[in-house]
């Protein structure tokens, strides 16, 4: 969880801790929890959002005095019913989204406010877990599932009240949504991103990367 280019904060599964650096001062300090945290996310220069093993999410305030570091715990609450996989937070909307592998969650982020729920239901054939999830500035949630039998990736997209309006299936590594909407993908094996319509989920743009190219960055 990186607050600008020389700090951040890392939870450490192993240990029930969260460490804070900062390379230019050479501070370090280390937070004990009381559960163990899975992932954290920052919402703003001070503020940032862990999430733990027992579906719970909490929301933390950093700050600073004579270099030395204190943490702040503003907010917590049982958000999921099963450990957090993964979080995502919207600042024009002001929404957070906090998932388990099956389900997404989403609040308003001052306060955690319940909005709306969304459950990945697997079938008989088919165990669907939920890898990432992002939400648009136009009110589309995205998520990327991965299919345990099939070994492959796939996105699916819905409204904020739930509604599933579509899906793309391919071996997707991962994915962005940009400014206007649009949401760029890259493929697992090989060199190309694509670009998709961010409503029905369509190809609108291939790109094939130069991965023979000298220089590197």
């Amino acid at each position: 969880c990186e607050f600008d280019e020389s700090s951040y904060i890392c939870c450490r599964t192993l240990d029930k801790t969260l460490q804070y650096y900062n390379s230019n001062d050479d501070i370090y300090a280390s937070f004990v929890l009381k559960s163990y945290a899975t992932c954290i996310l920052n919402i703003s220069n001070k503020e940032f959002i862990t999430g733990h093993d027992n579906g719970s999410i909490s929301k933390w305030e950093i700050t600073y005095s004579n270099k030395n570091v204190e943490l702040e715990l503003l907010l917590s609450i049982k958000s999921n019913n099963k450990s957090i996989t993964c979080l995502t937070y919207n600042e024009k909307l002001n929404i957070i989204i906090s998932c388990d592998y099956n389900t997404i969650m989403i609040r308003k982020a001052h306060d955690f406010e319940y909005l709306n729920s969304i459950d990945i239901k697997n079938n008989e054939n088919f165990k669907k877990y939920i890898v990432d999830v992002k939400i648009s500035d136009y009110n589309l949630l995205y998520a990327l599932i991965y299919i345990e039998e099939k070994d492959i990736y796939e996105l699916q997209g819905y409204t904020m009240n739930g509604t599933y309006f579509g899906v793309y299936s391919s071996n997707i590594s991962n994915f962005q949504i940009t400014k206007t909407g649009k949401i760029i993908i890259g493929d697992i094996d090989k060199p190309i991103i694509k670009i998709l319509d961010p409503v029905n989920l369509t190809e609108i743009h291939e790109k094939k990367l130069d991965i023979k190219g000298e220089n590197t960055y």
